[in-house]
């Protein structure tokens, strides 16, 4: 059987998506804990750039580990399916709602399209250069599908979160 285009796939059957987690590795894990909803308004409060500043640093920080965990860049052409498995120990003395902690998917999505870089043109303008990382883009058509789980209790007092990202190749 073929596949079909990625252009015509099944909305009912991403819907009923099942996630692989926990009975495969996942595909990145980043071991450290992404800034909440709360400290990103936080930031963008006491000003513009200090709040495009923690956005920038943490997403190349999660480009960094993308990098390290899939070494060479794996460019996927098709749409894909993201599974988000976050690890929140609540007895850090900061407790964060799931929609605070789930905010960090633009940061995580960011990161996987690749970072942006501005370079100087001959004639004194700007133009901006985009490097692909693992994903073309991080719109509908090329991220079907997103899922957050949320571990309230990890078994070592931490936060992480491990990430399970699936290439669509329709039925």
């Amino acid at each position: 059987m073929t596949a079909k285009p990625w252009t015509a796939w099944d909305k009912d059957a991403v819907r009923d998506w099942n996630p692989p987690m926990p009975h495969t590795k996942p595909t990145l894990t980043i071991p450290f804990e992404l800034t909440g909803r709360n400290d990103m308004d936080s930031d963008n409060r006491t000003g513009y750039y200090v709040g495009a500043r923690t956005k920038k640093d943490e997403t190349f920080s999660v480009y960094r580990c993308i990098q390290q965990q899939l070494g060479t860049k794996r460019y996927i052409a098709h749409p894909v399916l993201i599974y988000f498995y976050w690890h929140e120990c609540e007895n850090r003395g900061k407790r964060r709602d799931p929609d605070n902690i789930a905010s960090a998917n633009k940061q995580i999505l960011d990161a996987l399209r690749g970072p942006t870089y501005r370079v100087k043109t001959p004639n004194g303008g700007y133009k901006l250069i985009h490097e692909p990382a693992y994903i073309r883009e991080d719109d509908l058509v090329h991220v079907l599908d997103l899922r957050n789980k949320f571990d309230p209790d990890p078994p070592i007092n931490k936060r992480w979160v491990d990430i399970w990202i699936i290439e669509w190749l329709g039925d």
